[in-house]
C-alpha cells in the first residue's frame, strides 16, 4: 500500500489486524501480508496533496476533500464520492463504475469503467454552475461512450444534449472533455 501527503502533515493507516502505521515525511509505502480486512487512511483534514496510487484499495472511498484526491490505478476500486473536490485522478483504475464528483474542475479518469450516469452527472453539474476552463478525460477502458452520455443526459434532463453540454463547456468557457465516441 501507498499513501502519500503532504510532507509536514502526520498521516495513519489502520491495517486489519489493528497494527498503526505512520507516515514518515508524508509517506507510507509497504507491503501488508498480514490477514484480509478492511483498511482505514486517515488524512488531516488541511492537506492539500492525497494521493493513495497502485495499491489493493478496494470497494469504495467516500471523502470530505476539496482540493485533490489521487487514487490511480488501483484495480479494485469501485466508486469514488467526492462531493467538494474540485480536482480527482483516479484513471486506470479497471473497476471504478461510479464517480460522484459535483464541484470537479479536473477529472482524469481515464481508462476506467465510468457509467453514463457518472460521466453525464459530472458533466451536467459543471454545465449547470457554467464552470470555466474544466478539463475531464473519461477516455478509453470500459468508460461509457458519448452516445451513451448523450442518452443518459437526455433521460435525466429532458431538452440537455451532450453537444450542448460540450459547446458551453469547452467552446464557451475554455474547457475540455475527451470521451469516446464509439
Amino acid at each position: 500500500m501507498k499513501l502519500t501527503i503532504d510532507s509536514d502533515k502526520t498521516g495513519y493507516v489502520l491495517l486489519p489486524n489493528g497494527k498503526v502505521l505512520i507516515t514518515s515525511a508524508g509517506v507510507i509505502n509497504t507491503t501488508y501480508n498480514g490477514y484480509g480486512g478492511n483498511i482505514t487512511y486517515y488524512v488531516p483534514k488541511d492537506s492539500t496533496s492525497v494521493v493513495v496510487q497502485g495499491s489493493s484499495l478496494a470497494g469504495s472511498v467516500i471523502s470530505n476533500r476539496t482540493e485533490r484526491l489521487d487514487l490511480p490505478n488501483n484495480d479494485l476500486l469501485l466508486s469514488v464520492e467526492v462531493a467538494t473536490c474540485v480536482n480527482i485522478q483516479v484513471d486506470s483504475s479497471d473497476n471504478l463504475t461510479t464517480l460522484i464528483a459535483p464541484e470537479a474542475v479536473t477529472v482524469v479518469a481515464n481508462n476506467c469503467a465510468l457509467t453514463a450516469k457518472s460521466i453525464g452527472d459530472i458533466l451536467y453539474a459543471a454545465y449547470d454552475d457554467n464552470r470555466a476552463s474544466v478539463a475531464f478525460d473519461f477516455s478509453g477502458g470500459n468508460n461509457a461512450l458519448q452516445g451513451d452520455v448523450d442518452t443518459y443526459l437526455q433521460a435525466t434532463y429532458p431538452g440537455l444534449t451532450y453537444a450542448t453540454v460540450y459547446t458551453i463547456l469547452v467552446t464557451g468557457n475554455g474547457g475540455t472533455i475527451t470521451i469516446d465516441a464509439v
